[in-house]
């Protein structure tokens, strides 16, 4: 029953006409065409200073995955106003309203740790966590969607700031958290991606494969939806795609290179890598270290430059030097590997460029 109901709800959203969402934006959301969704808010809405705060959520959500960091922090402080002055819902015509209290500094926490800083990333999820309710446990922004998306953040960037204790705590509640049915395909199998990367994380890379193992969950639920709403897109993008990065990862920590070029190339080939610039950056680095391992120099420069290329892209929409130095501090490795390559392939000329 809840199948159908999650199909049907789906039906009616792909067309109707939805409060004042530009039409398809919630499906394009789900199938992870953030760039086209991205393209539809702002075209709908001229002036943001004039959007309510129920629709500057779902613009927040979009600047976050496509990692706009200038327009995230405007559109955060932004909502956060909205918040102030009652507006605490996200609501639509036909979607069942949530809180978006939580919302603001969820992104600030996330937006934190991709630019280096998970002292501040940890205080910023700290702070959210409390804010979460029981409210709205089938709309958009669920209790479930900010319990995985937090209890995350926490773990790892306790983690990388020496509370190991604190982080084996917030694995242990992030084990605990309940996707109910109806909310549920997307956010069972995005849970499985959060222990997975904690797991990561923890250095606990034999308990990550063994989540990966589990496969995807509520596979007919996706097909469904899949074929009746998305036109070739799928509803599995969001889990995929960090699912292989993960197996690459955790294959390589255990010396399956073979397995781990597989996986890491079955994730560049997908037709939606683009919309994921931080889990895209990270897979041409791995691609490049093992292309110098199977001694193809050419091969390593090419993917080297390619995880350069994005992570300026990213850089050039960070507002302060502070925050530019952050975020490009834990990806030097890319920069030294490629300029490394260069000088051995006797291009030493291009690796000025790099320095």
């Amino acid at each position: 029953m809840s199948r159908f109901l999650l199909s049907a709800l789906l039906c009616l959203i792909a067309t109707a006409e939805i409060h004042a969402m530009p039409s398809g934006l919630y499906l394009d959301v789900i199938a992870s065409r953030y760039s086209v969704a991205e393209k539809k808010i702002e075209d709908a809405y001229k002036n943001p200073d004039e959007m309510s705060g129920s629709d500057l959520a779902v613009m927040c959500h979009i600047y976050f995955k496509l990692k706009r960091y200038g327009k995230l922090a405007k559109c955060t402080d932004r909502l956060e106003a909205r918040i102030k002055a009652g507006e605490v819902r996200h609501s639509d015509f036909l979607v069942l309203a949530s809180s978006t209290t939580p919302l603001p500094d969820t992104l600030r926490a996330g937006a934190a740790f991709e630019l280096g800083d998970p002292t501040q990333a940890l205080m910023l999820a700290r702070k959210a966590y409390p804010l979460i309710t029981e409210e709205g446990t089938l709309g958009i922004f669920s209790p479930a969607s900010y319990k995985i998306e937090l209890l995350q953040i926490m773990g790892i960037a306790a983690t990388l700031t020496g509370r190991r204790a604190e982080a084996e705590k917030y694995m242990a509640l992030l084990e605990t958290v309940d996707v109910p049915h109806g909310h549920g395909q997307q956010w069972k199998n995005l849970k499985d991606v959060a222990l997975i990367k904690l797991s990561l994380a923890l250095g606990q890379h034999e308990k990550a494969l063994e989540y990966l193992s589990k496969g995807e969950r509520n596979t007919m639920s996706r097909m469904l939806g899949d074929a009746l709403l998305l036109g070739g897109d799928s509803m599995s993008t969001a889990y995929d795609l960090p699912k292989f990065l993960m197996q690459g990862k955790a294959l390589i920590e255990t010396g399956k290179f073979d397995e781990a070029k597989k996986a890491i190339s079955a994730m560049l080939n997908h037709k939606r890598v683009a919309e994921y610039p931080d889990l895209l950056w990270v897979a041409l680095e791995i691609r490049g270290r093992l292309a110098e391992k199977e001694r193809d120099g050419g091969g390593a420069i090419d993917f080297y430059r390619k995880a350069v290329d994005i992570i300026e892209q990213q850089r050039s929409t960070i507002n302060t030097e502070a925050s530019k130095i952050g975020f490009v501090g834990d990806k030097q490795a890319v920069y030294g590997r490629l300029i490394a390559v260069l000088i051995e392939q006797g291009r030493a000329n291009e690796a000025f460029d790099y320095v």
